[in-house]
């Protein structure tokens, strides 16, 4: 006997960001932020968000699909640099009753919070090596419909 399997969706969420590092040069400022943050070294801990009424919603974290160092910028602050890239991760809903507030309010209403010092986003990403703090400059998610796979059941006797 076959019965169908539903799987909860699961969410595919990019943010572009960026990461403030130490080093001698533009090469070595990319290596340093590619050293920091990559599918590697960040640990799938939790997620949180907030959508436009200040509510907080709890994501697993299910993987890494990529992090992509794109563009170098000198600060002109002591050899720092300013490392520019995107992070593409996949997330579900931790929580039940999360999941019903984010059905009601929509995807797309929830993002990371907003520091309280700055009017911007600075995202505390957990890694291996210790905290990353990166700038948050722009975010997106979506939904990838749920995968639905027959499952077999097997009558006990």
């Amino acid at each position: 006997m076959f019965m169908e399997r539903r799987e909860e969706p699961v969410i595919l969420f990019q943010a572009s960001l960026s990461l403030i590092v130490s080093a001698g040069s533009k090469s070595q400022a990319a290596e340093t932020a590619a050293f920091l943050l990559n599918r590697e070294s960040i640990d799938l801990s939790p997620v949180q968000m907030v959508n436009d009424e200040g509510e907080k919603a709890e994501f697993r974290m299910e993987s890494v699909d990529a992090v992509e160092w794109t563009r170098v910028e000198d600060i002109r602050e002591g050899g720092r640099f300013k490392v520019y890239g995107t992070i593409r991760l996949k997330l579900k809903v931790s929580r039940p009753e999360d999941y019903a507030a984010v059905i009601q309010a929509g995807l797309s209403g929830y993002r990371l919070p907003r520091s309280i010092i700055h009017d911007h986003t600075v995202w505390v990403i957990p890694t291996n090596c210790g905290p990353a703090f990166a700038c948050v400059l722009d975010e997106k998610a979506s939904w990838k419909p749920a995968v639905q796979e027959p499952a077999m059941l097997v009558a006990a006797g």
